[in-house]
């Protein structure tokens, strides 16, 4: 809507594409995130008292299609869809929350462990390919596989990567600071931002002319910079002058009301 009204060409496509985010592929991760949000309360209510081993059983039968056949082919299977596996991560970490003792969060919960894994596969990826491309490997089978597991969610490098320093930074307590909580606010606003189509087009060919200095390690760093700058300031402004007002109204108090009461009514009967 910025776009459109900045003059920008911005097709009534896209703006229906912006009202529904969730139901079109122009922003990947935050579409399947609100999926994942909407399914939070199914998944919750199946998840009231399942036993372990059946618990154990849906996480191992869905890691076939999820994690076992990207790792072992090197290519999404028949349930690529990337909420597939936000659904899958859901369940997973549910299992580790809910039973703590099983041999994976041990190893997890160990901080040189889960610092070694977390970091370790995702240089060890980088330095596989950097290897290959120097001898000219680049069309080979085994880089193939590297470049799949390097951004693949469900192949098991990436995986045990994520769950390792999610372990190793829950159980770090860095205190507190409300400078770097603000700025950490206006991330999610900074990926929406730059990533929506019309806007990123504009912002690497319109402004930065981001072709006209490919390979500039310095001028890459002042184009993050200034992006991420720039799309801070204006989610700063969309929180304090459209959000902020829409959450002190009635209207949106009333609707959090009757949401708030029907997961409680939910939980109740699950109960």
């Amino acid at each position: 809507l910025l776009c459109r009204l900045g003059g920008l060409d911005v097709s009534l496509g896209a703006l229906r594409w912006a009202a529904f985010p969730a139901g079109t592929r122009q922003l990947w991760f935050i579409s399947d995130y609100l999926v994942l949000l909407l399914c939070v309360p199914l998944l919750n209510r199946l998840l009231h008292g399942l036993p372990r081993r059946a618990h154990k059983g849906v996480l191992l039968v869905l890691a076939v299609p999820l994690v076992v056949y990207p790792t072992v082919f090197g290519q999404d299977g028949i349930l690529g869809d990337t909420a597939w596996m936000f659904l899958y991560d859901y369940l997973l970490a549910a299992y580790l929350r809910r039973w703590p003792d099983n041999r994976l969060s041990r190893l997890l919960n160990r901080p040189a462990a889960a610092l070694v894994l977390g970091l370790g596969l995702p240089l060890a990826n980088t330095a596989i390919r950097a290897v290959l491309e120097y001898r000219g490997a680049t069309d080979s089978k085994a880089f193939q596989y590297i470049a799949y597991y390097r951004t693949a969610l469900g192949a098991l490098p990436g995986l045990l990567a994520a769950l390792a320093l999610f372990h190793f930074f829950k159980n770090l307590d860095l205190g507190s600071n409300r400078f770097i909580n603000g700025l950490a606010g206006t991330t999610l606003g900074v990926y929406i931002l730059h990533q929506v189509p019309v806007l990123r087009d504009f912002l690497w060919n319109g402004i930065f002319h981001a072709q006209a200095h490919h390979g500039s390690a310095a001028y890459t760093l002042l184009v993050i910079v200034l992006t991420f700058a720039g799309c801070a300031a204006i989610d700063t402004l969309r929180t304090r002058f459209i959000m902020q007002p829409l959450q002190r109204s009635r209207a949106f108090t009333a609707f959090c009301v009757k949401g708030d009461a029907l997961a409680a009514e939910i939980e109740k009967q699950s109960d």
